[in-house]
């Protein structure tokens, strides 16, 4: 294959993806939405606390100079937890089922391919030789304590708090406002660098959790397209090319988009 051929090959390949993107979901009804986030909750926690015991069995990746240079500070521990803070207020700020039915998917979807990932290939990360320094402040000191006691140094690739974080961001579309936007890349981006500061998780860890985070996005809620496709029948397109009464034909810009 020539390299003009392969180019043309890769355009084509990439329209046909595009024009699947965001996928097809079916809304969940509004009786239904809590009940179904709260159940995915449960799941998920219990499926990372299961994969959270396979300490002895993980592997320890090689770290690299990036891993030693970047300095443990007890303190970022703060900006960590506050991922599941971060979570929380993404999915209220959500409006309509649609969009916090995607979320729900995304999420779910993220956490299971995470979970498949720990159970095949369980990776640990060598808290030992990062031990909490002496000097960090007394309360710094107790968090990160806490931290290590409840949470073995396992479940490193991929990061879920850096997927988890990207995926928030679908709660800030520019199209609400430029400053909410950008105020939640920002809070993503401190939280995924929290990882790496508080001694979590190696650098390759967070590429992982950023590619995962990303592809979940893409697949629930596109990069491009301006508006979610809804399945006929559920206030999108009818067969005979007219829409159902109760279509909602506001366009749900995504949150990338131009």
């Amino acid at each position: 294959m020539s390299l003009a051929s392969f180019g043309v090959w890769r355009f084509r390949f990439g329209e046909s993806v595009k024009g699947m993107l965001p996928i097809r979901v079916v809304p969940l009804r509004s009786v239904a939405i809590w009940p179904v986030a709260l159940t995915g909750l449960v799941l998920g926690g219990f499926g990372y606390w299961w994969t959270n015991q396979s300490a002895a069995a993980a592997s320890t990746l090689p770290l690299t100079a990036l891993d030693y240079a970047i300095p443990f500070w007890p303190g970022s521990g703060w900006v960590y937890a506050c991922n599941y803070l971060f979570i929380v207020v993404a999915f209220l700020r959500l409006d309509g089922g649609e969009r916090k039915s995607r979320f729900i998917y995304a999420m779910l979807a993220s956490q299971l391919f995470a979970v498949m990932v720990f159970v095949i290939w369980p990776v640990r990360f060598p808290r030992e030789v990062f031990p909490i320094p002496l000097d960090a402040a007394p309360v710094h000191r107790a968090l990160a304590g806490w931290w290590r006691l409840i949470d073995q140094p396992v479940n490193c690739l991929p990061s879920l708090h850096v997927s988890t974080s990207v995926l928030c961001v679908a709660a800030f579309p520019r199209c609400r406002g430029w400053g909410r936007h950008v105020l939640a890349w920002v809070a993503a981006v401190c939280i995924s660098l929290s990882t790496l500061t508080f001694k979590q998780h190696y650098v390759v860890d967070v590429l992982a959790g950023l590619a995962l985070g990303l592809a979940a996005y893409g697949v629930f809620f596109g990069f491009r397209n301006s508006a979610f496709p809804v399945p006929a029948g559920l206030g999108g397109v009818q067969p005979g090319g007219g829409k159902s009464p109760d279509s909602d034909t506001r366009a749900v810009a995504s949150p990338l988009d131009d």
